[in-house]
């Protein structure tokens, strides 16, 4: 029977030889391009399933054949032109369109270890793929070249483990590591790839062993490297111009998205480093190259191990840094106390508590407290008389560890200047123009100035009766001769005078001088203001009849004199250098010496801020470039400058750097400061504008003789024929997570002053169409526009 059934199937099978044929329902209709056609909508086509052993067991499988694969449950077709079996569908783990089974990969790929001759390099890389299929036989095949790039490389014989010890025969070279990663299943043989080419050093080159981070990864702890130098000459060159390092952080510990650490302000990095909030969540290694005392130096960095991740900071007690005090001291100086408040949580600071002393010596020799003496202010007392007087500060916080430690005590030289004799000079007195109703007296706006005749040298201090809300002091040691003595001004003027404020000045010297002053009011009022002729500076300076509307509903604008504007000439070869070793071209204008680039600096006073981080309508000192390739803001910041000379953008506290007074350095060089509203004014005045147009506010009425030309290196009519510069570098939004605007030749950009008003600033606009026009103006605002993200140009001191 048997005979008779496979006999009847030859049969069939010889007479449908070169035939199409069809399973299933409706036999007469296939398919014209089919050879064998299923139909069924109740049953499904088996075809052979087995292990992957059952597959491997196959001998010499022909290309194209066919198996479900029961161990990964995907179907598996044999090619012969990788000898491999490849996954078709792997069963529901990736989408239904993976229908091609992708190869290999070897991911971070980099050497660690010390390149030199004896001792042990290892290859690291992560293996992937696609589908999983687990990592077969890699191949690992070392080489050499003669060339950094790698010209005619050659296979180093033997050298096929993850390991490598460089022999004498190496040193001077360049080796590297080619890997050709495997899978067990699927495709095989993935794309060779090799690690970067490292120059092998002999054996008597200086290098670091033993290479290790200690100290805990948090933002504000200090992460310390330590090492053994050896080789070379024996003794390490540790000075500034020694044994270089780079600290780097990662994404993870095998170096993905690796990146230099910033440098914080340093201008350059050392063997410790503390890592800041901007690099929460991120890993840490510290690279040295050594050199010895002879002035041989290693080629290469030798990286210590990954730690991390880098943690928020431990609640830790404030600290305060950079304690002194000023002027010189002398008898009847007042002396005025000075530090830098720090807490790595950044809680704020609370009532920080103050002490004074009087020693022997500068060392603190038989240091004695000053009864009563807890401010940070102190008048030099006649006992203090060839004593050395120091200054301390205890940090407190609002929250958080609230107390800190005490600092060290801060001596100055003794007091060896005596008590002045002087006398006032009759009434000559200088004045500044702005004293109004309900003028919160400004350090240097509202400065007055009184003439002395000093015939003994020593100490002098001088103040005021208080009038009207407001008074003067100020303290200082005088050589004979005569002088104009500054005073400062405190306090609130409550009314306007029209007669103005009558005050009694005090001197305290060997004798006790007097003499009466009239500070002249000026009348501030809704629609008008009281006009000086020119820049006023002079004795008892008044103002004229002259006054003209502004058609402004809010006109707290102050006229400006020549003491309150900075002129000075540029440095030598018209560039300055800021701390983060970007370079500014400068250019005089009037006497004025102007950065002719807009700021890139740091803000030292925010680095534990995330510059990338936004709040709408909230100035919480952010900072960075405008990002070009992500403007919406979700991005924020970006890290580096994407339009050349566009610069930083910073918010108001950024720009100052955490200061509020007028003509603060802010986060320019030293040397340099924000320029205020009457320096810029200087400058449009200089430029063509008169003083009417250089006191209004908005666009209009502003143009001028097209000032903007002038000052503009990009957009519509620029001519730059002052040489200031202006680009069009835009700026950050305060709304929403502040998207960027405003950048290019049709564009804007915005300026910051250093005047405030409450939450008001002053700042300048160089528009293409501001308020309307034709780009020749230059806006000049006052809001509160302190959380937008605009432009810095620094004015020398």
């Amino acid at each position: 029977m048997k005979k008779l059934l496979l006999a009847t199937t030859l049969m069939f099978f010889s007479n449908v030889y070169h035939a199409q044929v069809k399973i299933g329902t409706n036999p007469t209709t296939i398919a014209p391009s089919a050879i064998l056609e299923m139909e069924s909508t109740s049953q499904g086509m088996l075809i052979p399933r087995m292990t992957t052993s059952n597959r491997d067991a196959i001998t010499t499988p022909a290309n194209g054949l066919l198996i479900y694969n029961t161990i990964n449950n995907s179907f598996e077709v044999f090619k012969t032109s990788c000898s491999c079996w490849v996954s078709v569908y792997d069963g529901g783990n990736t989408p239904a369109s993976s229908l091609v089974n992708t190869a290999p990969t070897a991911e971070n790929i980099f050497l660690s270890g010390q390149y030199m001759v004896g001792k042990t390099i290892t290859l690291n890389y992560t293996y992937s793929d696609g589908q999983l299929d687990p990592e077969g036989l890699t191949t690992i095949q070392w080489q050499i070249s003669s060339s950094s790039n790698g010209v005619n490389p050659t296979n180093i014989a033997g050298a096929t483990l993850a390991t490598y010890v460089p022999i004498n025969a190496n040193a001077g070279n360049y080796i590297r590591a080619v890997i050709n990663p495997r899978a067990s299943s699927g495709v095989l043989n993935g794309v060779t790839t090799s690690s970067q080419w490292i120059l092998i050093e002999a054996s008597t080159v200086p290098t670091a062993n033993n290479l290790t981070v200690s100290g805990t990864p948090a933002q504000g702890s200090t992460l310390n490297a330590s090492y053994t130098f050896s080789g070379g000459s024996g003794i390490e060159n540790v000075s500034s111009v020694g044994s270089q390092y780079i600290w780097q952080t990662a994404s993870n510990n095998l170096g993905s998205n690796l990146q230099n650490a910033p440098l914080y302000g340093q201008s350059q990095y050392t063997s410790n480093f503390i890592p800041q909030s901007d690099l929460l969540g991120r890993y840490i290694r510290i690279c040295v190259k050594v050199k010895d005392n002879n002035g041989l130096q290693a080629n290469n960095f030798v990286n210590s191990a990954w730690v991390g991740p880098i943690e928020a900071a431990l609640e830790t007690a404030p600290v305060v840094n950079n304690v002194s005090y000023s002027p010189s001291p002398a008898v009847n100086i007042i002396l005025t106390g000075t530090y830098t408040y720090f807490d790595v949580n950044n809680d704020p600071e609370g009532t920080s508590l103050f002490q004074w002393y009087l020693a022997d010596d500068a060392n603190g020799l038989n240091q004695i407290p000053i009864a009563g003496a807890t401010n940070s202010t102190l008048t030099v007392p006649v006992s203090a008389g060839n004593k050395f007087i120091g200054f301390s500060v205890t940090p407190n916080a609002l929250s958080g560890t609230l107390s800190g430690n005490v600092s060290n005590v801060y001596y100055n030289s003794n007091v060896t200047a005596p008590v002045a004799t002087f006398t006032f000079t009759g009434s000559a007195h200088k004045q500044l123009p702005f004293f109004s109703a309900n003028k919160i007296m400004n350090t240097q706006e509202n400065a007055i100035e009184v003439e002395i005749n000093v015939t003994s040298a020593g100490g002098l201090a001088i103040s005021s009766t208080t009038v009207n809300g407001y008074s003067f002091s100020g303290n200082y040691t005088y050589s004979t001769g005569t002088h104009w003595i500054t005073l400062i001004p405190t306090g609130t003027q409550t009314a306007y005078n029209s007669s103005g404020d009558n005050f009694t000045i005090t001197g305290i010297g060997s004798t006790t001088e007097t003499k009466t002053i009239t500070i002249f009011n000026t009348n501030k009022g809704a629609d008008y203001t009281t006009h000086y002729n020119g820049w006023v500076s002079g004795v008892n300076a008044t103002p004229n009849a002259t006054t003209y509307t502004v058609g402004e509903t809010f006109n707290n604008v102050s006229e400006c004199t020549s003491n309150l504007i900075s002129t000075s000439a540029c440095p030598a070869g018209n560039t300055v250098t800021g701390s983060s070793g970007f370079s500014y071209p400068t250019v005089s204008i009037n006497g004025q010496c102007w950065m002719a680039k807009n700021l890139r600096e740091i803000p030292s006073n925010f680095s534990t801020l995330t510059a990338t981080s936004f709040s709408a309508n909230l100035d919480y000192g952010g900072w960075g470039y405008y990002n070009i390739s992500t403007p919406d803001g979700s991005a924020g910041y970006a890290t580096s400058e994407q339009v050349t000379d566009y610069g930083m953008l910073y918010q108001w506290k950024a720009a100052m750097n955490n200061a509020t007074n007028e003509r603060a350095q802010g986060a320019c060089p030293t040397g340099w400061h924000i320029p205020s509203d009457c320096e810029w004014k200087f400058l449009e005045h200089g430029l063509g504008l008169t003083i009417a147009q250089i006191n209004l506010t908005g666009g209009w009425g502003r143009n001028g003789t097209n000032i903007s030309y002038k000052m503009r290196s990009q957009g519509v009519n620029a001519n730059n024929s002052s040489g200031f510069s202006v680009v069009l570098g835009g700026f950050r939004n305060s709304s929403g997570i502040g998207s960027f605007s405003g950048a290019g030749v049709s564009g804007d950009t915005w300026f910051y002053s250093s005047n405030k008003s409450g939450s008001d600033n002053i700042y300048r606009i160089f528009s293409m169409a501001a308020g309307g026009s034709v780009s020749n103006s230059i806006s000049r605002y006052l809001d509160n526009s302190t959380h937008i993200g605009g432009s810095i140009r620094c004015l020398r001191d």
